[in-house]
């Protein structure tokens, strides 16, 4: 299975072909939306928790990825950290590591990019596009549903929105509808002590885990809120401060090319 950052550039190529970290043809926001996924995918593994917008290390144990892990044992040394100082304060080629690791894994292929017939990049392409329509699909399902849905998928969901590819993902007057619950979720989701209205049928993650199946269901599913809130919070407050990077898609590496 692929960690939810793969997912995210997965979705974010599947959408944009010849999209990559550093090229422009992704939005500037995405690498927000890949340190965001990070923090969730640990979140789900029960690795960390976000509370009072800071992240909270419960189990230090590694997770066996090795990106996971280095972020993990980063905020293990550091005894946690506020989640928007640790969404901006990212190590070195953080996305393209992403791109590297699904090319090699025969997913994704790269070619070159000219920017301005100038500098050239690195773009990529899927190889099979059944993994990429049918985890859309599925995104879509958890989102517009109204039965149980895996909360990483609505996460995921959420990621979307923050790494600003909803309008590729799902573009056109059709998916209005299904942008509008990605941004209302990613708006919605609450730290740790907010109030669920037992009637608030407009959140998606409301049905997310059934405590009927699972007794760890909600403290789960709080989790999850305050991860993507913190996340999606932290991914919007850094994009304002660095929109100065005039649209290009960046991961602290504009070297990177090949």
């Amino acid at each position: 299975m692929l960690t939810l950052p793969e997912d995210l550039v997965i979705l974010a190529v599947g959408a944009k072909p010849r999209g990559g970290p550093n090229n422009g043809k992704l939005s500037w926001r995405f690498p927000n939306g890949i340190r965001g996924a990070m923090l969730v995918a640990l979140t789900l593994a029960g690795r960390v928790e976000v509370a009072d917008e800071r992240i909270v290390v419960r189990d230090p144990a590694p997770l066996g990825d090795q990106f996971l892990d280095e972020a993990l044992a980063g905020l293990v040394a550091s005894r946690g950290a506020p989640a928007g100082e640790w969404m901006r304060d990212t190590p070195p080629r953080f996305v393209s590591v992403y791109f590297d690791r699904l090319e090699a894994a025969g997913l994704l292929r790269s070619e070159t990019v000219w920017l301005l017939f100038i500098a050239k990049r690195a773009g990529y392409r899927l190889v099979d596009t059944a993994y990429y329509e049918n985890l859309r699909a599925a995104v879509r399902a958890a989102v517009t549903g109204t039965g149980p849905a895996e909360p990483a998928l609505l996460a995921l969901g959420g990621m979307v929105y923050a790494g600003g590819i909803s309008d590729l993902v799902f573009p056109g007057r059709d998916n209005e509808s299904l942008r509008a619950k990605l941004a209302e979720f990613a708006g919605s989701v609450r730290v740790p002590g907010g109030h669920q209205e037992p009637g608030d049928t407009d959140d998606p993650l409301r049905w997310a885990m059934d405590p009927a199946i699972d007794a760890t269901a909600p403290a789960t599913h709080a989790a999850v809120h305050a991860s993507v809130q913190g996340a999606v919070s932290a991914a919007t407050s850094a994009s304002e401060s660095h929109h100065h990077s005039g649209g290009a898609s960046s991961d602290s590496s504009p070297s990177h090319h090949h």
